[in-house]
């Protein structure tokens, strides 16, 4: 056996748990999935190893099944084919559950019996583009499809061409007993009605499983009829996605371009968006994690499979697999005590804006481990943020202010709030700062590091159980940490939110696309917002778009654009690739630019779902997206990414995790004291509905766009003091009745449109949280100066109480915010 690694030793072959079964490498294995729902996962073993605990790994490259792929399950895969994927993986030797064959598709369909553990590949597939090897499939049929095994299909005499018996107008069972066959083409009208050629009948798998006798298959010549012949002209998959396809029949027999027509109509494929041509010239091999992180077209398509998902769920959907669990008696005592390879005072769960909190956590002196599926860098995207933001981060101890100098890309001024049609404003050091998270992210993990902070790279979450004394994670090779408080931001889209959310769709969505591209002359400015005129339609569907541009710091031709919109998650709505189809479209003539000057660098896109309430209760402190993350849960009309959200709130949070901790306050209800409501952030649930494109009655297409016009001019008149806050995300009690009441004076013909676009509902409810602002702002103004004196005074878990609700109500009512 040779060393590999200090520590670690190459195995010549491992015992399969509870079973006498040997794996070697070079074998094909059955591997436990992380969901008991799903199908087990087949894997060919390339090596395995132990290491000095005795811990078995095996690395492994992995199948994909059809419905895995990109192009997904279609009618001529078989129910045994595996793609052969280029996607490589270390796994734990006990998730192996047995040994399995895969053929190749010639040896496949020469077995007379198929067992279970058969199946065959004739395909390798890039799991990052979607591609496959070899590219080329024959086609069969008047259907002109590949060759399905499991099918039954006959051979003209003739032409030698294979069909389908139903192709045919022909019943499976009477395709069995016929002993001649021509196929249409071949014959006339009056030869068709009778029998002229011997033909040969390819055994379906359900031939091969039920063993029928050769006789009642073929013609007396053909006892040992064979299947069509298997070279590859074009893989199929690959024709909704990036590949030069070429559908080719088995016979030369009709043109060309008949063959190759007919073949990617079957398919449906269609000639390339614009957006894949363009995506596909660019290099993808920055992808990261994290809102933003991945460029790729395949990736594109993925978030989009994704997204008509939660369109076409219903209302709550199934409940979700549990991650999350609690665990009778103490872990100490447990036998799995003994497993646990690290143990931390606080864990946290995605590491691309979970380092800020660990960071600000070690350096209250917290033992502090990150756990992270992907390598831990920030995106190549810049993020664009105040300085006054970006201070935040030296208050809680995570930055020093030359840091905030070394991870700046590029500084710009002004920036417009503008509304097509209507107007503009300009203001002065809002967001004019774009930071390179690469720089940032790097600057944080040495940050962290020096702290005593410990980083788990590639690893994923596979379960959480809270016992009495300990909060126990458990990652997907088998490993267990154990800690006082596991704290999750995997963002928007965690298996824990899906869970505490028990299946609920959301409430709303935000989609954004845009571009990073070179060719901008004039590139001095940014726009905070601007508002297309009127309502776009898309599809079926109708949305009021939003842009978003800023110079980036790779060049000084270099600029970043978004284009996004507000839309409830329904059936129709539009596609992340439609919004990128008719951004090419409208950019142009938003920047003042030719398409065709410009180089595309980066295609960016995501999707921010909202909810209107943010209460999460769990054993497991859940630092949501709203106040830590990638993304606001609820945002303001000016914001979709939580990298502002999170540098205001992190002081809070840190400082109350921290007490929390020390203090051992880590029960459900003080730490719901750290994720509390927040009338301001669920006050903006009403902007984001006035900003959704609805087909009302009575409402002008240009009402989004006036109304938002109208209301930036009160605030423009007004001041800084209510102007500034409100572009940073911040709602605060007195400047939003002073804008309301100066909007109701200065058009009061507007607000019966307001009824008709968000719905009486929608306006009662928000009421209800504009109460509550004022009386958040009443307590923060006139009660904490009275109640804080007197804290040091109180017993340590009444003082830990009563700073989270000072905290609050201050956050809550917008009163952390200062000019």
């Amino acid at each position: 056996m040779a060393k590999t690694k200090p520590g670690k030793k190459d195995l010549d072959s491992y015992t399969i748990k509870g079973t006498n079964k040997v794996v070697r490498p070079g074998d094909t294995v059955m591997m436990r999935p992380s969901d008991s729902d799903k199908p087990s996962y087949v894997a060919r073993v390339e090596k395995i190893e132990v290491d000095h605990r005795n811990n078995v790994k095996v690395h492994v490259r992995w199948y994909y099944r059809p419905e895995e792929s990109l192009g997904g399950r279609r009618q001529f895969h078989g129910a045994k084919e595996l793609f052969l994927s280029d996607h490589y993986d270390i796994q734990s030797a006990h998730t192996i559950e047995g040994k399995c064959t895969v053929h190749s598709f010639k040896n496949y369909t020469k077995l007379e019996d198929v067992g279970a553990d058969d199946y065959f590949c004739r395909f390798e597939y890039k799991a990052a583009t979607g591609g496959f090897t070899p590219d080329r499939v024959a086609v069969y049929c008047k259907c002109e499809m590949p060759y399905n095994p499991d099918d039954l299909m006959v051979q003209c005499e003739r032409c030698k061409d294979w069909f389908h018996p139903s192709c045919m107008d022909m019943a499976i069972e009477e395709a069995k007993k016929l002993e001649h066959f021509s196929c249409t083409d071949c014959s006339s009208e009056d030869d068709a009605k009778r029998s002229m050629n011997s033909f040969p009948v390819s055994l379906s798998m359900e031939a091969k499983n039920e063993n029928h006798e050769d006789n009642q298959w073929s013609g007396k010549n053909h006892a040992n009829p064979k299947p069509p012949p298997t070279k590859m002209a074009t893989l199929i998959a690959g024709l909704s996605y990036s590949q030069s396809l070429h559908l080719t029949r088995s016979r030369s027999r009709r043109r060309p371009h008949q063959s190759a027509s007919a073949a990617a109509a079957a398919v449906s494929q269609s000639s390339p968006s614009r957006t894949q041509r363009i995506m596909e010239r660019i290099s993808s091999t920055g992808e990261v994690g994290g809102a933003g992180g991945a460029y790729s077209y395949a990736a594109l398509r993925r978030l989009d499979q994704l997204w008509s998902a939660i369109c076409t769920a219903p209302a709550v959907a199934a409940e979700p697999p549990e991650v999350v669990s609690s665990v009778p008696g103490l872990f100490s005592q447990s036998q799995l005590a003994s497993k646990a390879i690290d143990k931390f005072d606080v864990l946290v769960c995605g590491g691309t804006l979970g380092i800020f909190i660990a960071a600000a956590l070690g350096a209250k002196g917290l033992k502090v481990g990150v756990v992270e599926r992907n390598v831990l860098k920030g995106r190549e995207q810049e993020w664009n943020i105040s300085r006054k933001e970006l201070l935040e981060l030296v208050k809680a101890g995570v930055l020093f202010k030359e840091d905030i100098e070394q991870a700046t890309a590029v500084k710009f001024n002004p920036s417009r709030c503008g509304f097509e049609g209507k107007g503009e404003i300009w203001v002065e050091d809002i967001l004019n700062l774009g930071i390179s998270p690469v720089k940032l992210i790097e600057i944080m993990k040495e940050r962290f590091n020096s702290l005593g902070g410990v980083i788990l790279e590639s690893e994923s979450v596979s379960s959480i159980c809270i016992y009495e004394d300990a909060a126990v994670l458990q990652l997907r090779n088998g490993r267990f940490l154990s800690s006082h408080l596991i704290i999750d931001a995997m963002g928007n889209f965690s298996p824990v939110v899906k869970q505490i959310r028990r299946g609920r769709k959301p409430d709303g969505v935000c989609l954004v696309v845009g571009s990073c591209a070179r060719g901008f002359k004039k590139n001095d400015s940014s726009d905070v917002i601007y508002s297309s005129s009127t309502v776009k339609k898309i599809g079926a569907s109708e949305v009021q778009l939003f842009w978003e541009a800023f110079p980036a710091g790779s060049g000084p031709m270099d600029r970043t654009t978004y284009m996004f919109t507000y839309v409830d998650p329904q059936p129709g709505c539009p596609k992340l690739e439609d919004l990128l189809e008719l951004y090419w479209e409208l950019m142009p003539s938003y920047q003042g630019v030719l398409l065709e000057d410009l180089q595309i660098m980066r295609v960016v896109y995501g999707i921010f779902p909202t909810y209107r309430d943010r209460q999460v209760q769990t054993a497991v402190y859940v630092l949501e997206t709203a106040k830590f993350g990638d993304a606001s849960g609820i945002q303001s009309p000016v914001s979709f990414g939580g990298f502002g959200s999170l540098t205001r709130h992190l002081e809070r949070l840190s400082t109350g995790i921290h007490e929390a901790v020390e203090g051992n306050f880590l029960d459900s209800y003080n730490l719901s004291l750290l994720n509390p409501y927040m009338p301001n952030l669920s006050s903006s649930w009403l902007f984001q509905r006035a900003m959704s494109a609805k087909q009302q009655a009575g409402v002008s297409p240009d009402f989004i766009t006036e109304l938002l016009h109208i209301n930036f001019q009160s605030m423009e008149k007004l001041g800084d003091p209510v102007l500034r806050p409100f572009l940073q995300d911040v709602i605060q009690f007195v400047p939003l009745v002073k804008t309301l009441g100066l909007v109701m004076l200065t058009k009061p013909q507007i607000i019966p449109s307001i009824f008709k676009q968000v719905g009486v509902p929608v306006l009662l409810n928000w009421f209800g949280h504009f109460f509550m602002l004022g009386y958040y702002t009443f307590l923060s103004t006139f009660v904490d100066p009275i109640i804080r004196p007197s804290l040091s005074s109180l017993p340590s878990e009444m003082r830990y109480r009563w700073s989270r609700y000072l905290d609050a109500w201050k956050y809550g009512a917008g009163l952390d915010y200062e000019l």
